[in-house]
């Protein structure tokens, strides 16, 4: 039996002064909520008033309506595989020229050899391209996160 078919079971013992009519409206309001049924809610808000004894029925159906106000509208838009990958190859590649920046700073006065500057180049590089990427990664986790936040 779907949520629509279930109202119309309450309806119909509503009108026949069937005393499981809460118990159906019951059932009705937590399958509502499930799907974050906004007017179904405030319809059976509006049946759970014609109870005789509805307990607090109209407070829980008003208590999940004030919970889905204060929700996001669908799921928050999450980036595709392929603006990631983007994000993250140029965090890798920014890390790598801080990487190769930082050994020029380094050892720019110095009178090293070549395999001096290969190795401090391999030593930077092999922590600057994974560290950049993560960086860039969860810099676009933490900025979608914060504009799915502020879209409802």
């Amino acid at each position: 039996m779907n949520t629509h078919e279930l109202i119309q079971r309450a309806e119909r013992e509503l009108a026949d002064g069937n005393r499981s009519a809460k118990k159906t409206l019951e059932r009705a309001r937590c399958r509502l909520l499930k799907e974050r049924d906004v007017e179904g809610l405030e319809h059976l808000l509006d049946l759970a008033g014609r109870l005789d004894n509805g307990g607090d029925l109209p407070y829980a159906i008003r208590q999940n309506l004030r919970f889905l106000s204060h929700q996001p509208r669908g799921k928050p838009d999450r980036p595709n595989a392929g603006v990631v990958a983007l994000v993250v190859l140029f965090g890798a590649f920014a890390g790598g020229a801080t990487a190769i920046a930082l050994t020029y700073w380094l050892l720019h006065g110095a009178e090293a050899d070549a395999f001096t500057w290969l190795a401090a180049a391999l030593f930077f590089l092999f922590f600057g391209i994974p560290l950049g990427g993560v960086l860039a990664f969860l810099s676009l986790r933490r900025f979608t996160k914060r504009s799915a936040k502020h879209s409802y």
